[in-house]
């Protein structure tokens, strides 16, 4: 088992239930709060060819706000512990900014190994303002470009369609997203939404001083955009979202090993005065 990269975002807009669209210059309601999260990791499952036998970790979050755009900061740190002993020692950060109008994303992410260099991505990617195709463009690890089906999104734009979606009562959905976190990019993303009972808060949003807020269970499977697919995702992640846009839990799984991630501190941080 080769460990994954532990990413935590907004995916997906499309159509649904109920016929929702959110093309990728539409205004929408939501309000997303600027904060910082931390988030505890740990093993949820791993079956037994998987050789892996614990995890720990932990994963810092910060979305902050800007006059024209968005930008998204992740730090993560994991130990894989596999049979007779061994294990080992994983980071991974990443870094983007995303434009407000959804046309321009930049995005750069780092991991290590054992402290060795392991993986190293860093481009831009634009999208037409019509939602036509769009392109990306890789500088490293070499220079390369990918094209992006009609409608291709990014992340925090599709964070604000998803909780616009759960909110109009949608079940389901698909969209291709860009996030730039693998050469796999785009993802094809099918997305089932599930309303949670009453108002969500946890103790971390609690003790905060963030309020309790209508929340959803977002069921997310991503297919590579530029592979052929097979009848299984590449991984699937299961997030507790509110409609602010902060996750309480998260489950990603990759079919031999789910990791589980639980929101452990956050606190709010200032807007913009522009």
């Amino acid at each position: 088992m080769t460990p994954r990269s532990v990413r935590l975002a907004g995916f997906i807009a499309g159509f649904f239930v109920g016929v929702f669209w959110a093309a990728p210059g539409a205004a929408t309601s939501a309000t997303l709060v600027p904060h910082r999260g931390i988030y505890s990791i740990g093993l949820e499952r791993a079956e037994a060819g998987s050789g892996v036998v614990g995890v720990e970790g932990a994963m810092i979050y910060k979305f902050t706000e800007g006059c024209d755009g968005w930008t998204v900061e992740n730090q993560t740190l994991m130990r894989f512990d596999y049979e007779e002993g061994r294990s080992l020692d994983s980071s991974w950060s990443y870094v983007s900014w995303e434009s407000k109008d959804g046309r321009r994303y930049r995005f750069r992410v780092n991991q290590t190994r054992n402290g060795k260099p392991g993986e190293m991505f860093r481009g831009t990617a634009t999208a037409p303002a019509d939602g036509g195709a769009g392109r990306a463009h890789f500088s490293q690890p070499s220079r390369f470009e990918v094209a992006l089906p009609p409608g291709t999104v990014f992340p925090t734009r599709h964070l604000l369609a998803l909780i616009e979606a759960g909110r109009s009562g949608g079940l389901n959905f698909n969209r291709f997203m860009f996030d730039g976190t693998s050469p796999d990019n785009p993802y094809e993303v099918n997305a089932v939404i599930t309303p949670l009972r009453g108002a969500v808060s946890g103790q971390a949003t609690a003790s905060a001083g963030l309020g309790a807020r209508p929340g959803w269970k977002m069921s997310l499977a991503f297919y590579p955009g530029r592979a052929a697919q097979g009848p299984l995702p590449e991984f699937q992640l299961h997030i507790q979202y509110r409609d602010d846009g902060i996750a309480e839990a998260l489950l990603q799984d990759y079919g031999d090993i789910t990791l589980k991630l639980r929101l452990s501190k956050v606190e709010a941080l200032s807007r913009p005065e522009c």
